[in-house]
């Protein structure tokens, strides 16, 4: 059944949103609560909470839709082919039927989904225009500009509180998609319940949701622009809506009303019931969609009414009463129909109309006969009469094409042949305009076979008296020709199967059954024509006599059988009959215990004789809820007669079948009873029982098996099959058999034959004269006074075979490829002309899907592909095509090829999956199971960039991941450099192989055991490859992992990987370097030397300088290996004394014997920008050795501040003047259903915007805006502890004052964790971790709310720090907001230069220079510098001893002022006559002295 959709406005209860730009564009859905922190291996088992929603909301799983994937993958060569079925669809050849009308819809089914197009009649079965299972239009749809677009509410993470929305949409010509699916974040309003197309105005009016989904509203909506305007609001819900010619919109509610609309106001008007219930009780209704034919001014409505019962209706605009057209075929009959829109017409205006009448004519089986139609009078728009000859073309299963002419509305017959089976013929009349459309038939030629008997029905009366009634078939399998029929009779019990009648022509037949035991019988009817025999109806089986006698056996496959079910804890779950799995199900309960039984009926049993019990069962849920199952024996069918155990309490743990099986004896003749008692803990899924038997053991001295049992199936196809065979010559002991009674052959419960009297040893036959096509199964079993022996069974495939899948392969041979395949065998083993083969080959699209056909062949297995040059195209990728095989029993499936094309990449290589990305680069990948997988993570990372591969298997397996192709010309010593990490053993070996151009691989240049690995940590692995692959035009690497048992969850970790030619000695330096920086503050730059040559690298030596000046010299005692590195920082403190306004960096190594040059420097260029900050004033100098300065500090002021990080960027770990020292360890994950920015990364506070991800209202909301600091608790390196918190926050600079600092805090609850400790410590120096001492005591936060901490700091501090310190076991995620502190805009310190040299920086406003002589002549300079590092402009002053030192200085002039402004000289050449004071003296202040 299908599942009701509740009205969204009334039922959503979760939503979507996009992470903005500064979480990298990801779109992620809001995660409900309940989360929880989690070890590394418990994080991945959301299968089993998967499984549990499922469970709990099962209407919403009941229709499979996929969700839309993402995220990094490999090229797969040998990926499954998609056949895109419509492929591209002319208009002109969507009608059937003779109507002139495709309706286009989106139909989901059990098997199927896509858009569908179907015409208008009784019975419609729609043609598939393209196949798409990833989304449906459930959410509106309109056409525009050759597109048919749509909104998909996705609801398949409802059990999450999670409902996403895509748009997408189709190129109507070719059916590709034309917009990929993107989320639309939270715009509801896009959403529409029903849409309906204005061709008048090529609008799209409908129904939508408003911005929070609370109300619906009409409204257009651009699918261009995806932007909406609102008409007016809407006071029902429409289940289908169309645009009349009147301008209006009709639309059918979900009260079953029609309803008329004014588009421009969104008033409402009733016009008329429909006359059909919508809506249920509940409010809710099925999926549905209508829409007004623009030429006919007919709606049509695809309803499916309260029950989920669906047709195509038309509803008349003036009543409103609905008039029912026709029902779905079959495979539709259960489908969803929904967005449906009318395309443009199907033919020219002029060009006639389609043809009418149209029948099929052949008379019983022959397979000769016509065609006729009746010819159209008019135009296909109806406007005017046709006259003149016109043309017809029937074509005959898309091949043979027969023409004729005709003339307006003639009643024309065309002779036609056809093959026997279901015929396909398209017909259609043109003229001088063109063809009109093309109507279709489609029909069973020849004998058809019969349908199975109805109704066969059994009853048997006290003295064994068996009838047996039947209906005969009254049409065949595809409504073909029947003949006369007659019926054979078959009688059933256990696994006996014994025709009682044959070839009879009534439809009755009686028989007297023995009563003396108790049997189950039953009766089957199969009706045959001659030529085909229909599947046998069977009768419901009934009990007869006293007890059942064995062999007995229950598969459950109608019923739960003769079973009886006691609920013997009487909560109303207990067994049942599954009808999708046939077989009995215990159905779980929510808080109780399984206590329910399913008992047998009666079967008897002989004293001293042995049985064999055997039964199956399994739990459905893949391990997510274990089950468990007991089972006991015994004299009633009571709970307390189970007295004799048959299973103790068994765990089953997973969806596989075990088999059980247990010998038992009886102790006395009689009746016995076999229970089975399901005790599964509260809260699980489903357990399930099935094809119980209970059978007797054969004695030690029945026959032993028959030997040299074969099943040969008939040389030349027929329907027929021989069983061959030696008949036993010993017993089970051993012993001798002197004779035999009898040996029989069963097909199923059919016996196909009996041997009498067989002799030992002895070779017999046994021919099945009514073989299957397909897989037959033969059981073969000898009898002596005994009793039964031992069983053999042997299968064989009967008929003439469909052909096996092609095992493809694919040769690069630069401009063509080269394609080859093995000559197929029957895909089933059975028969099968290799001459008749023919091989279809295909290109392949990006996608995977099926393209255009390249060529047919028979006769061959090798096909040339030409018009290409595999080395072209900067991107490379696979180039795929798909081979099947084809013979009249059938078509094989598709094997593949691929070869790599693009341009081959260069060396050096270089891979190292940052942040979890291929890097551009092409990888593919090579698998056999699904269970064997390789995928590109950020859960580890070598270099620390957030990327690596990781290889996984579940079960042994083996496959490899390839890299693209690479050029190695040129190459000496070419290398492969990879490092790998596995914690300890597991069951799989690494390898790396290469793969040459002709697809021949050498043996592995690399073998690395793991299963007797006790490495831990990275490792790392340096392989030499071949040098002649410097004469290949190129070669791939694979990296292949073989995996001998199940890994468990023992990952296996590779990054970094590069294939390298270096020279023998080669370092090499890379510099990294801020664009900007401001003046006074540090350059933080970072030197990276790394060995690019095979030899080792010591003592290198690194020189960095700035602007010339050289500010470190390194040398590297680490000893580098190929291609490892060694980072040097290098602190540059910048400063306003140096006027430069950029910053000319180098770094140059050198090393001994290096071989390579180029790359032994490196430069940037550094910004220098000066602040725009206060600089001090009124510089003073008293006296020389020493020099005492003063100055004036700039004007300052202090300020309250509270920061509420909400003007960082979001989910930065740095944020602003605060500074944060962390713990070492890892964030977890907080839930198993997606993942934050920075997981699994190490920090200490990060800035997080809880909304992108997760709901509001679960605890994570900040204490105002959106953002707020959290820090998450962590794990070690190997994701197996926990680790204790050690994470600080400190403030940016105080104001120095005594102040009150206040901040809040939050802590996330969780299950018996989350309560947070932390302290507040101060700091009057500077804010290393040293520095701190706690102020006060330590505090706890456990309430889950935010809570105020207010703390009193004295005069002198600096800096306030939180440390957050829970333990492991209990932290979680602790939360900071809103932190208020007092900063001032004074500076923190000053720089005093002499020189131009750095002296000393002091916090006060004097400083005294000891170092100065009497004699000598000094430039002083002061800055001031403020909290973030930054420095003001300076002030300065000269000192000289003496008049004569400062005329010797060169300047020739002199201008002269007091400190009051006097001036004393202008323009002077000389000094003389000054006396020694304090002046400004060329605008510096000076210090005279004689």
């Amino acid at each position: 059944m299908r599942k009701p959709i509740t009205l969204l406005a009334a039922s959503l209860m979760a939503f979507v949103a996009t992470t903005p730009s500064s979480a990298q564009g990801i779109t992620k859905p809001l995660l409900p609560v309940k989360l929880t922190k989690s070890l590394k291996g418990q994080s991945k088992a959301s299968d089993e909470v998967l499984a549990k929603v499922k469970r709990d909301h099962p209407l919403l799983f009941q229709r499979k839709s996929l969700g839309l994937s993402s995220g990094t993958q490999f090229a797969d060569a040998h990926r499954m082919i998609k056949v895109r079925k419509g492929g591209k669809v002319a208009n002109s050849l969507l009608t059937s039927g003779g109507e002139q009308l495709p309706l286009w819809m989106n139909i989901v089914t059990e098997s199927s989904a896509g858009i569908y197009s179907l015409t208008p009649s009784a019975t419609m079965t729609p043609t598939e225009l393209v196949s798409y299972s990833k989304g449906y239009f459930n959410g509106g749809v309109g056409l525009y500009d050759g597109k048919l677009g749509g909104v998909y509410l996705d609801a398949s993470y409802a059990g999450w509180g999670i409902i996403l929305v895509y748009f997408y949409s189709f190129d109507t010509d070719t059916w590709e998609l034309a917009d990929q699916p993107k989320s639309l974040g939270d715009n509801y309003s896009l959403i529409a319940v029903e849409t309906a197309h204005d061709p008048a105005t090529d609008q799209t009016f409908g129904e939508f949701y408003n911005a929070d989904a609370s109300a619906e509203e009409f409204g257009v909506i651009d699918y261009n622009t995806l932007t909406r305007t609102t008409v007016g609001t809407a006071k029902h819900t429409y289940a289908a809506m169309g645009i009349a010619k009147d301008g209006f919109a009709y639309g059918v509610a979900s009260d079953g009303n029609l309803y008329k609309i004014d588009r421009t106001t969104g008033s409402e008007t009733l016009v008329g019931a429909t006359g059909i219930q919508v809506a249920n009780y509940q409010g809710t209704y099925y999926y549905q969609s209508g829409e007004i034919d623009p030429k006919s001014d007919v709606f049509y409505w695809a309803a499916t009414d309260s029950a989920g019962v669906s047709g195509l209706y038309t509803v008349n605009l003036t009543s409103g009463a609905a008039t029912k057209v026709g029902d779905y075929s079959s495979d539709y009959a259960n489908g969803m129909y929904i967005g449906m829109v009318i395309p443009a017409p199907a033919a020219e205006d002029g060009a006639p109309a389609a043809v009418t009448d149209s029948a099929l004519n052949f008379v019983g089986g022959a397979l000769a006969g016509n065609v006729t139609f009746k010819a159209p009078t008019r135009t296909f728009d109806g406007s005017n009469a046709l006259s003149g000859s016109l043309n017809y073309q029937v074509i005959v299963n898309g091949s043979d094409t027969l023409k004729g002419t005709t003339t307006p509305g003639a009643v024309t017959t065309v002779p036609v042949t056809a093959q026997e089976g279901v015929n396909h013929f398209a017909l259609r009349v043109g003229n001088s305009v063109g063809f009109g459309p093309t109507s279709r038939l489609t029909g069973y030629v020849g004998y058809d076979t019969p349908l199975p008997p109805d109704t066969v029905k059994f009853d048997v009366d006290d003295t064994g008296k068996a009838t047996v009634t039947w209906q005969g078939p009254s049409a065949g399998v595809h409504g073909g020709y029947l003949g006369d029929l007659t019926y054979n009779v078959y009688r059933i019990s256990g696994t006996d199967t014994t025709k009682v009648a044959e070839a009879l022509t009534q439809t009755t037949f009686t028989e007297t059954l023995p009563t003396s035991a108790l049997k189950q019988f039953s009766y089957g009817v199969v009706a045959s024509n001659g030529h085909y025999s229909s599947a046998a109806r069977v009768s419901d089986g009934k009990l007869v006599g006293s007890a059942v006698e064995v062999p007995f056996l229950e598969d459950f496959t109608t019923s739960l059988g003769l079973f009886t079910v006691i609920d013997a804890n009487n909560d109303g779950s207990t067994w049942q009959w599954e009808k999708s799995d046939k077989c009995a199900a215990y159905r779980w309960n929510s808080k109780n215990t399984g206590d329910d039984w399913l008992i047998s009926p009666p079967i008897h049993l002989q004293a001293g004789k042995a049985y064999d019990v055997t039964f199956k069962a399994r739990s459905i849920s893949s391990g997510a809820f274990p089950e468990r199952l007991a089972a006991s024996w015994g004299r009633g069918n009571t709970v307390a007669d189970m007295t004799n155990e048959l299973q103790k309490d068994t765990l089953l743990n997973n969806d596989k079948w075990r088999i059980f099986s247990k010998r038992i004896t009886a102790d006395e003749d009689g009746s016995y009873y076999f229970g089975f008692h399901a005790i599964s803990d509260p809260d699980r899924y489903y357990l399930q029982l099935d094809s119980v038997s209970i059978d007797l053991a054969p004695q030690t001295t029945a026959p032993d098996t028959v030997t040299a049992l074969k099943a040969t199936a008939d040389a030349n196809g027929y329907l027929r099959a021989t069983i061959s065979f030696n008949a036993p010559t010993k017993a089970i002991d051993g012993s001798a058999l002197s004779s035999l009674d009898s040996i029989t052959v069963a097909k199923g419960t059919k016996v196909i034959g009996t041997v009498k009297k067989p002799v030992p040893g002895s070779a017999y036959s046994v021919v099945d004269i009514n073989a299957s096509q397909g897989n037959n199964t033969y059981t073969v079993v000898a009898y002596n006074k005994s009793g039964i022996g031992l069983k053999s069974s042997v299968t064989v495939y009967v008929g003439v075979d469909a052909p096996s899948v092609p095992k493809v392969s694919a040769l690069d041979k630069t401009t063509s490829v080269h394609l080859s395949w093995n000559a197929v065998s029957g895909a089933n083993g059975g028969f099968i002309k290799p001459g008749e083969v023919r091989y279809d080959i295909f290109n392949v699209d990006d996608d995977g899907y099926l393209s255009d056909s390249v060529s047919s062949v028979t006769g061959t297995t090798a096909y040339d592909v030409t018009g290409l040059n595999t080395n072209e195209g900067d991107v490379q990728n696979y180039r795929s095509w798909a081979v099947r095989a084809a013979n009249a029993a059938g078509k094989s499936s598709f094997g593949s090829a691929s070869v790599v094309v693009g341009k081959p990449y260069l060396l050096p290589f270089h891979d190292s999956f940052k942040n979890q990305t291929l890097e551009d680069k092409f990888f593919g990948i090579h698998r056999t199971t699904s269970e064997y997988s390789w995928g590109v993570t950020s859960d580890e990372a070598y270099d620390g960039d957030g990327g690596a591969v990781s290889f996984i298997s579940y079960t042994a397996a083996d496959g490899y991941i390839q890299t693209g192709k690479i050029s190695f010309a040129g190459a000496v010593h070419p290398k492969l450099l990879f490092y790998y990490k596995v914690n300890g053993s597991t069951p799989a070996t690494l390898k790396i192989v290469v793969e040459h151009k002709d697809g021949s691989v050498d043996a592995p240049v690399y073998t690395k055991d793991l299963s007797t690995n006790t490495e831990t940590g990275w490792q790392r692995a340096f392989v030499d490859l071949p040098a002649s692959l410097a004469d290949e035009d190129y070669a791939i690497i694979r990296i292949q992992a073989t995996a001998t048992d199940n890994m468990q969850s023992t990952y296996v970790y590779i990054d970094n990987l590069n294939v390298i030619d270096p020279e023998q000695r080669d370092a090499a330096v890379e510099l990294t370097a801020p664009a900007t920086v401001t003046k006074g503050q540090t350059a933080h730059l970072v030197a990276k030397v790394s060995n690019e040559g095979l030899d080792a690298l010591n003592n290198a030596r690194l020189v960095v300088k700035v602007n010339g000046k050289q500010v470190a010299d390194t040398t590297i005692n680490k000893q580098l290996a190929t291609l490892e590195t060694a980072t040097v920082p290098v602190d540059y403190r910048t400063t306003t004394i140096d006027q430069s306004t950029s910053l000319n960096v180098t770094a140059q190594v050198t090393a001994a014997g290096d071989l390579v040059a180029d790359n032994n420097s490196a430069s940037a260029t550094i910004e220098a920008v000066a602040a725009d900050v206060a600089a001090p004033t009124d510089l003073k100098a008293n006296g020389l050795a020493p020099t005492k300065l003063s100055w004036t500090a700039p004007t300052s002021s202090s300020t309250s501040v509270t920061d509420d990080f909400e003007g960082y960027t979001p989910w930065s770990t740095s944020f602003g003047d605060w500074t944060t020292y962390d713990d070492g360890g890892y964030a977890g994950s907080l839930t198993q259903q997606g993942s934050y920015e920075h997981q699994g990364e190490q920090f200490a506070f990060m800035d997080w915007q809880p909304s992108d991800i997760f709901q509001t209202g679960q605890g994570l909301d900040p204490h105002s805006g959106t953002k707020a600091l959290v820090a998450i608790y962590q794990l070690d390196e190997s994701g197996n502890n926990f680790v204790d918190a050690d994470n600080w926050l400190v403030t940016p600079r105080l104001s120095g004052k005594a102040q009150h600092i206040s901040f809040w805090v939050n802590n996330l609850q969780g299950d018996g964790y989350g309560t947070e400790t932390f302290q507040v410590l101060t700091s009057t120096t500077d804010n290393s971790k040293a520095s701190f001492t706690q102020l006060g005591s330590d505090y706890t936060q456990s309430s889950g709310t935010w809570t105020q901490i207010s703390v009193d700091v004295p005069e002198g501090t600096k800096y306030l720090a939180v440390r957050h310190t829970t333990g492991g076991d209990q932290q979680f995620v602790f939360m900071i907001d809103d932190f208020t502190y007092e900063v001032s805009s004074a500076p923190v310190a000053y720089n005093v230069y002499r020189d131009g040299e750095f002296m000393a920086q002091v916090e006060s406003t004097q400083y005294t220079d000891l170092t100065t002589t009497a004699d000598g002549e000094y430039t002083f300079k002061v800055t001031a510098v403020y909290a973030d590092g930054s420095e003001s402009a300076p002030i300065e002053t000269l000192i000289s001893t003496s008049i004569s030192n400062l005329e010797a200085s060169g300047v020739k002039s002199f201008d002269v002022y007091t400190l009051d402004g006097v001036r004393v000289m202008k323009d002077a050449s000389s000094l003389k006559g000054v006396r020694p004071g304090v002046y400004i003296i060329n605008g510096v202040k000076t210090i005279l002295r004689k």
